[in-house]
């Protein structure tokens, strides 16, 4: 991986993160998974560490190892110089490790279950709420995160920080609905 000046997006976070620097962030990393969703790959693995923020403002989503492709593709389908054949793969390298517990959708807690971009955009989600918040979304023990995440009991963004605006709140609660047919149907409605 090529070295990346700056820091991630949980440095950031420890510093806190205005309003505006989360709302741009957030847009930058839902084009960078709308492309990547275009080509039919999804990360599962959103969270602040895997987003480097670069000394401009600019991010990367980075960490790709628990990608996963949403539908058979081949070689002739990729054609862009950013998805080489080497990134071609249709399960991740640990299949029984399908994201961090905290920022993982539901779905990701069953091996069986049907990951897609509602997977990579309850992770939008769970980022925008630990940036407003300076909170993992949930935290515990495994046991706990994994009981809390399954019910959706996740403690509402204006409960920690009430001058969080009512606006960007129902944008986490859409993003990290329990449901995946709960959530934006694409990572672009999300950012809109």
């Amino acid at each position: 991986m090529e070295l990346l000046p700056g820091g991630t997006l949980a440095d950031k976070i420890k510093d806190g993160v205005p309003i505006s620097e989360a709302i741009t962030y957030i847009k930058q990393i839902a084009s960078g998974l709308h492309y990547a969703s275009t080509k039919n790959f999804i990360h599962r693995d959103i969270k602040p560490e895997n987003i480097q923020v670069g000394q401009y403002g600019g991010v990367v989503v980075c960490d790709w190892g628990l990608s996963t492709t949403i539908e058979k593709i081949s070689s002739d389908n990729i054609s862009d110089d950013l998805f080489k054949q080497s990134m071609l793969c249709t399960k991740p390298l640990d299949e029984s490790r399908t994201g961090t517990p905290g920022f993982m959708a539901p779905e990701q807690f069953n091996i069986d279950e049907e990951k897609n971009v509602q997977t990579d955009i309850y992770g939008l989600g769970g980022l925008l709420y630990a940036m407003l918040t300076l909170e993992a979304p949930l935290s515990g023990s495994l046991k706990e995160i994994h009981r809390s995440t399954v019910s959706g009991n996740i403690i509402h963004p204006s409960k920690i920080v009430p001058d969080i605006p009512e606006a960007l709140e129902a944008i986490i609660i859409k993003a990290m609905a329990t449901k995946p047919t709960g959530r934006y149907e694409t990572v672009n409605d999300l950012s809109k």
